[in-house]
């Protein structure tokens, strides 16, 4: 049954067969009309709001099996005093209609007239229901503001403009906007959200997150799956997060904080990339920056093969990588199996790669060479002191020393270091040029490694190799493709 606000007179007692009861009265003040709509029981149901007068819509969970709604009509605008006929005028100007089919209730705001941008007086609609908790909800609204809460079926929004808010929602949340804010939080379920121009904040969420917007920033914490962003522009921000990320932006900073997960992908026309993650076995990371620094923070006991390239900008790695290729504006090198992948590019704009405390949740080889190698890198992350890993690292990068001589002095310094020193030791001088011979400085015998250690050799493609446990760049391709 359809029921229109026309048809009924204030304080109007009928029960129609559709189980709604009607009760017209007038509001607070003569230019405010109230009605409200009861459903006895039922449970869960599918409501649907149509909202064509402008206004806001607010659905709320409850424990109740009833559904209930109330509207409110007003008169937007002030009206001189003893004007009462007019504002019955205005208020006449819009309708509601309600009709129940089934599990589906439907209500939907009528205007007859287009209110024009100058029209001093307008008749507004604000529509209040409270549903079973596991109802779903779908509102298609022109223009006002929505709030969900506390519901466990899908939501579904369409809105011209206005803000959202989706609070504690067991379901699929899903909105679509012209303009206006979004607001999510405390989701079980994928979350889509397409925004035209607005900022978007998303929080608390197990379940897939999507969203497309034109401009607006965007904001996501404590998210658990999937992600997947598009921009044109506005600053993405991510915080502890699990799952795979894919962010695509065309102007606008990225900051990722606390991430972990397989795959990253990173693209920004125009912006800073700053990303702070772990680094999974067989992971893969990419970061693309048009213009803009890309600034990239790992566990310093990760394993990963680096490919950075720079068109314009420095290229600094604070980790001891074993280095296949460095000039001004690539490096190339592998940390432990090498089996994660990280590649960054700047078209204008340096690069940073630095470590933190942490695990990098990868893998020693199981082979004993392989285990080997990997205890001599790790003496050397965490013994050899700053300045000498530094000036070995950049005397590499600037051609001075060749890959192998640069691994050799990395392990011969970390052997004849191992040794306990005394907590106050001052650092040792910097590794000058002229110090160098051709081959790497033959490492102390008073104290010899548990198990024997093989110095560093070229691989016949003049590629290097440590220990024949950390492959380079191109031999990890060459095996991948073997694989395949």
């Amino acid at each position: 049954m359809s029921v229109t606000d026309k048809d009924m007179d204030r304080d109007d007692d009928r029960k129609g067969d559709d189980g709604w009861r009607q009760e017209w009265k007038p509001g607070s003040d003569p230019e405010t009309e109230v009605a409200e709509y009861l459903r006895q029981g039922g449970g869960p149901v599918s409501l649907v709001v149509d909202q064509n007068s402008s206004g806001p819509v607010t659905v709320s969970g409850w424990e109740k099996s009833e559904t209930r709604v109330l509207a409110t009509r007003r008169v937007r605008g002030h009206l001189p005093p003893g004007r009462d006929d007019k504002a019955r005028d205005i208020l006449s100007e819009g309708e509601l209609f309600i009709e129940a089919r089934g599990e589906e209730v439907v209500v939907e705001t009528r205007q007859d007239r287009h209110w024009g941008f100058w029209d001093s007086e307008r008749v507004v609609i604000a529509i209040e229901a409270w549903v079973p908790r596991s109802s779903r909800v779908n509102i298609d609204s022109g223009s006002g503001r929505i709030e969900i809460r506390d519901t466990k079926g899908s939501v579904c929004v369409d809105s011209g403009s206005g803000g959202v808010l989706v609070v504690r929602a067991a379901g699929g949340v899903e909105l679509d906007l012209g303009s206006g804010s979004v607001t999510v939080e405390e989701v079980q379920g994928g979350v889509k959200v397409d925004v035209g121009s607005g900022a978007v904040s998303v929080s608390r969420v197990k379940g897939a997150v999507a969203v497309d917007g034109s401009s607006g920033s965007v904001s996501l914490t404590e998210v658990e799956g999937s992600i997947q962003v598009d921009t044109a522009s506005g600053s993405v921000r991510m915080s502890r997060i699990i799952g795979d990320v894919s962010v695509d932006t065309g102007s606008g900073s990225v900051r990722l904080d606390t991430l972990r997960g397989k795959r990253v992908n990173v693209d920004t026309g125009s912006g800073a990339i700053e990303a702070g993650f772990d680094v999974l076995p067989d992971g893969r990371y990419s970061f693309d920056a048009g213009s803009g620094r890309i600034t990239l923070t790992v566990p310093e006991d990760a394993s990963f093969s680096l490919e950075a390239e720079s068109g314009s900008g420095r290229i600094d790695c604070s980790l001891p990588l074993v280095v296949s290729q460095a000039d001004r504006g690539s490096l190339t090198g592998v940390m432990g199996d090498g089996s994660a992948r990280i590649a960054a590019d700047a078209s204008s704009g340096g690069i940073i790669i630095r470590g933190r405390a942490g695990s990098g949740a990868g893998e020693i080889p199981s082979s004993r060479s392989g285990q080997t190698a990997g205890a001599e890198v790790r003496a050397a992350v965490t013994q050899l002191k700053a300045e000498n890993r530094n000036a070995i690292l950049k005397m590499v990068q600037e051609g001075k020393l060749t890959a192998v001589q640069g691994e050799g002095l990395l392990l011969a310094i970390a052997r004849s270091t191992a040794p306990s020193e005394p907590a106050n030791a001052t650092p040792a001088e910097p590794v000058a040029p002229d110090a160098l011979s051709a081959e790497p400085p033959t490492p102390p015998a008073a104290e010899p490694p548990a198990a024997p250690v093989e110095p560093p050799a070229a691989a016949s493609d003049g590629t290097s190799v440590v220990a024949g446990a950390l492959p380079s760049v191109k031999e990890q391709k060459a095996r991948r493709g073997a694989k395949g």
